[in-house]
């Protein structure tokens, strides 16, 4: 009686448990979107979603800007450093856990830049046409007056050509 019992458990409870974990094993959810870009998170069989990966967007005064993020403190260290280049419409946001006041530099970058720092998606304090350091020169260091959660980097200019100021809202999507 013991082994018809046991036998019938490991049918109705083990086999459907066991199938049930190789089903979780390979769902899309083992991709998740970075960057705009599908990214294998997990099963490496698991098939790729159909659908598009959202790019991560900032929105500030009607001007749609894709951002790549830096999270992880590797990130926020190498920034835009050593990128020759980035395109108009392009930009790095910054994301820090709680508000307070970081220090940037401009280390190893080879073009200009200007910063919007941001607290609870609103804009407390720009730094317009930060100059990138020539051979031979002590990167710069940039610094807030205000404290803030977030900051965009973004190509000297920007905030000149669109009439950024404190105290604009910005619209931030699929962060």
């Amino acid at each position: 009686m013991k082994k018809l019992l046991t036998l019938i458990l490991f049918f109705f409870i083990a086999i459907p448990l066991f199938l049930f974990s190789i089903r979780l094993l390979s769902r899309e959810d083992n991709w998740i979107c970075k960057q705009g870009e599908w990214v294998k998170h997990g099963e490496p069989n698991a098939p790729k979603p159909q659908e598009s990966c959202p790019q991560p967007q900032a929105i500030i005064n009607n001007q749609t800007i894709y951002l790549t993020i830096a999270q992880t403190a590797e990130e926020k260290t190498k920034g835009l450093s050593s990128r020759e280049s980035m395109p108009e419409d392009q930009g790095m946001i910054f994301l820090f856990d709680k508000p307070g006041k970081y220090s940037f530099w401009m280390k190893d970058m080879l073009f200009n830049l200007d910063f919007i720092f941001l607290k609870n998606n609103q804009i407390v304090d720009t730094v317009s046409n930060v100059s990138y350091p020539k051979k031979g020169e002590t990167p710069l260091a940039i610094n807030s007056r205000a404290d803030f959660d977030k900051v965009i980097e973004l190509n000297q200019g920007f905030i000149e050509k669109f009439k950024i100021e404190i105290g604009n809202k910005i619209q931030l999507k699929n962060l």
